[in-house]
């Protein structure tokens, strides 16, 4: 089962912004998350609910609906302040 990634606007003006190489990068994790989205760590606090997963040196934070077959990315940022 593959899972359809969405991305709204505001992800999507995040990903043009990042240089190219480490935009790659980040594509290459996204249809990575297609295949298998539970790869990704389960935050918990006041982010419970959210995946997090490494496109170094970014990090993508996203919700899985399982009944969809859905990945909303919620965020694209430098792993310094992702959370």
């Amino acid at each position: 089962m593959q899972y359809r990634i969405i991305l709204p606007k505001s992800v999507q003006k995040e990903l043009e912004k990042l240089d190219k190489k480490i935009r790659m990068r980040v594509i290459v994790t996204l249809q990575e998350l297609s295949k298998d989205p539970f790869a990704g760590k389960k935050l918990q606090g006041e982010h419970a609910g959210q995946w997090s997963v490494r496109a170094w040196p970014y990090r993508v934070i996203y919700r899985i609906n399982k009944g969809e077959l859905v990945v909303l990315v919620i965020r694209i940022a430098h792993r310094q302040g992702a959370y």
